[in-house]
C-alpha cells in the first residue's frame, strides 16, 4: 500500500511488502530507485524495532516517488481509506474475475502463443499482489492486524514517544 502526502515537500509512504514485490517481478528498477530501496530495507530499525510487511518507509526522492507511481497494482491508501469492508470485497471480487477471465484465455493458447505471452503471467501476478493488498487493508480495518498509517495519530503520537526515548530531554 503506498500514501503520498503533499506538503512543502512530497513524501511517499509505501509498505515493505511492496518493495519486496516490486524486487521480485520487475523488470528495469532505474539504479537509483533500487539504491534508495535498499537504504530503507533493513531487519531492525535504527530505534530497535522490528520491521514488519506492513510498516511504512519514506521516501521524498522525485524520481522514486515517479517511477511507484506509476506502478498500477499498488494500491493507494487514499483511494480506499473511506471504503467500507463490504466496498474493498467487492474491488478485489472485480479484480479476481478480472484474473480468471486472464488465466482462462492464456490457458486455451498454444505452447508457442503462451511464450509470446508471458505479459499476461505478470500481470496475473500483479493482480493477486493487488488482491492481497486488499484483503490486508480489511485485515487492518477489522482490527485483525496493525499498521501505523502515516500522518494519522496514532502515528503522531508513535513519533513523538520514539523522540523522547532517544531524547529524555524532550
Amino acid at each position: 500500500m503506498k500514501l503520498l502526502i503533499k506538503d512543502n515537500k512530497d513524501k511517499l509512504y509505501l509498505q515493505i511488502s511492496d518493495i519486496i514485490f516490486i524486487f521480485q517481478h520487475e523488470l528495469g528498477i532505474p539504479d537509483s530507485v533500487k539504491q534508495d530501496f535498499n537504504g530503507k530495507l533493513r531487519v531492525k530499525t535504527t530505534r530497535g524495532l522490528d520491521d514488519t510487511p506492513y510498516t511504512f518507509k519514506m521516501f521524498t526522492d522525485p524520481a522514486t516517488i515517479e517511477y511507484v507511481n506509476s506502478l498500477e497494482y499498488l494500491i493507494d491508501y487514499d483511494e480506499y481509506k473511506q471504503l467500507s469492508v463490504h466496498d474493498i470485497y467487492e474491488k478485489a471480487y472485480l479484480l479476481q474475475d478480472k484474473k480468471q477471465e486472464l488465466a482462462v484465455s492464456f490457458n486455451k493458447l498454444s505452447l508457442k502463443e503462451r511464450e509470446k505471452k508471458q505479459d499476461v503471467v505478470q500481470l496475473c501476478d500483479e493482480l493477486d499482489f493487488k488482491i492481497l493488498s486488499l484483503r490486508d487493508l480489511v485485515w487492518f480495518k477489522e482490527g485483525s492486524i496493525s499498521m501505523i498509517i502515516p500522518g494519522s495519530k496514532r502515528a503522531k503520537k508513535n513519533e513523538k514517544k520514539l523522540l523522547k526515548q532517544h531524547n529524555p530531554k524532550i
